[in-house]
């Protein structure tokens, strides 16, 4: 619906147990703020039977605001997914930081605490550093982590802000920076 925001939560290929958990306890809560919102979910293969599971049932109790919540395994076009979103919800990885700088897209990191030497979440703060995403710890996400995303989707001026910052964090030549380094190096 072109008249709604959207948010889109991705939690990578196989999912996110903490985006997933967090997605759930919003629903089961009415989906509080989202009046207006829809939802674009990436649950991961891993979880999706799961997540049926969840769905069907909420139907069954008659959870209201179902209908702006579209969840799916994985998307094979996250360039359409990135371009309808208005926030992005995800983990911080280095791709996933590279992508959202690329597409300008205002952000929340959820970093993964099972990474070595906790990578995400200096990844995640390089940005919100910068004015450029926000972050909530996994172990805050399945209580904090939908009213966030709420809240930022509401905040024209911060989803600006960050949309801005995140732009001048993008490195669009890095392929070609990458290449060029190698070839210095093999001369």
């Amino acid at each position: 619906d072109p008249k709604k925001k959207h948010i889109f939560i991705v939690g990578g290929s196989l999912g996110s147990g903490t985006l997933n958990k967090s997605m759930q306890k919003w629903i089961s809560d009415g989906c509080p703020g989202g009046e207006n919102v829809e939802i674009i979910w990436q649950c991961g293969k891993y979880y999706k039977p799961s997540v049926d599971t969840f769905m069907n049932e909420a139907r069954e109790k008659g959870i209201k605001g179902l209908e702006n919540i579209q969840h799916s395994d994985f998307i094979k076009r996250m360039d359409l997914a990135y371009a309808a979103a208005d926030v992005v919800v995800t983990r911080s990885g280095a791709s996933s930081i590279s992508e959202l700088c690329a597409a300008h897209k205002a952000s929340i990191f959820v970093p993964s605490p099972n990474v070595t030497e906790d990578h995400q979440t200096h990844n995640a703060m390089a940005l919100v550093n910068k004015d450029a995403a926000m972050m909530v710890k996994d172990g805050e996400a399945v209580e904090k982590l939908m009213a966030a995303a709420c809240g930022l989707i509401e905040d024209h001026e911060k989803i600006a802000l960050f949309e801005k910052n995140a732009a001048t964090m993008a490195k669009m030549d890095a392929a070609q920076t990458i290449e060029e380094e190698i070839y210095n190096i093999c001369k």
